[in-house]
C-alpha cells in the first residue's frame, strides 16, 4: 500500500474525481470526468482580500458527497511552491456529529 503522505499534489484531482463519481453513483447519475478540469478552474482562488501576491496556486470549493441531501465537504488546497508533483498531499477532513461540550455554563450551574 502506498504511503498516503507521499502522494503528489495532482492526487487531489484524483480524490475529487473519486468523490464526484461516488456521489453520482449514490444518486444514480453517471459521472462526467470531462467536467473536472472545468471545476478545477472554477475553484481556483486568484487572490484573497488583503493577501499579498503569492507564488503558489490555491483552490477552494466543495466536493459533493450526497446531492440528494445536500451534503458536501469543503476543501482548500495549496499547491507546493517547488516541485509540486513530488510533494506529499495532506488531506484533512473535519466532521462528525456536532455535540455540545460537556463543560458549559448550563452544566456548571446545574452541578453547583
Amino acid at each position: 500500500m502506498p504511503n498516503i503522505h507521499m502522494l503528489p499534489s495532482y492526487a487531489l484531482v484524483l480524490i475529487m474525481a473519486v468523490s464526484v463519481a461516488a456521489a453520482a453513483a449514490a444518486d444514480g447519475e453517471r459521472p462526467s470526468f470531462t467536467s473536472i478540469p472545468v471545476a478545477q478552474i472554477a475553484d481556483r482562488v486568484g487572490r484573497l482580500p488583503g493577501q499579498p501576491p503569492v507564488s503558489f496556486k490555491q483552490y477552494a470549493g466543495y466536493v459533493t458527497v450526497n446531492q440528494t441531501h445536500g451534503r458536501a465537504l469543503f476543501y482548500w488546497f495549496f499547491e507546493a511552491i517547488r516541485n509540486p508533483d513530488k510533494k506529499p498531499l495532506l488531506l484533512w477532513l473535519n466532521g462528525g456529529k456536532i455535540q455540545r461540550p460537556s463543560c458549559n455554563i448550563e452544566n456548571i450551574q446545574k452541578n453547583s
